[in-house]
């Protein structure tokens, strides 16, 4: 039993250390944003649109999409008094676009994110039904990386209490871990 609970102990821990250590370096900007800049670059242009095949939003999104050569989903669409709004949205990039139906082209806003806005972006994906199987299989990822964590832990704490030689001192480390938590937790929410 210790030979397979060591196994699953160091295939989990070998297999989502990246995802962890990708987690923990984008949570950096969420506590101190002025250490690594992450703003997007701004650009602005138009794309040209055939208004007789522009009947709707996802019309006008496919247009532009083939023809700027745009990947990514079709979000945020909304009806404004000049036509409509919408955003295609990947990881690196969101195109804010807004279409007066009649029109020939299309107004584009692209903000074009670095490495570190990429990473918050995909830090603060949730969930398993984007509408996108790159997002889709991103959250899926996320669930078996918390997974994977929980049972590393549990784990980790069976492997240390059947080594009997380093009990004492695994106590002191897990006693000081939890203090720790606990203490981080209690300032987060006072301060």
């Amino acid at each position: 039993m210790y030979r397979l609970i060591r196994n699953i102990h160091l295939a989990l821990g070998t297999f989502f250390c990246l995802f962890v250590l990708l987690y923990g370096v984008s949570s950096i900007p969420f506590a101190h944003s002025g250490w690594i800049p992450s703003e997007p670059a701004v650009t602005k242009g138009t794309i040209p649109v055939d208004p007789v095949r522009a009947a709707d939003p996802r019309a006008v999104a496919r247009q532009i999409m083939r023809r700027a050569e745009y990947r990514g989903m079709l979000r945020d669409v909304r009806r404004t008094p000049e036509g409509f709004r919408f955003r295609i949205v990947r990881f690196g990039a969101a195109h804010e676009v807004a279409y007066r139906p009649g029109a020939a082209e299309a107004q584009v806003t692209t903000r074009t994110m670095n490495w570190m806005g990429t990473l918050i972006r995909m830090h603060v994906i949730a969930g398993v039904r984007q509408g996108s199987w790159v997002y889709d299989a991103w959250g899926w990822l996320v669930v078996l990386t918390s997974a994977a964590l929980l049972l590393l832990g549990v784990t980790g704490v069976y492997l240390w209490y059947k080594t009997l030689a380093e009990r004492r001192v695994g106590l002191v480390l897990i006693s000081a871990g939890i203090l720790f938590s606990l203490t981080l937790l209690a300032w987060i929410r006072v301060a």
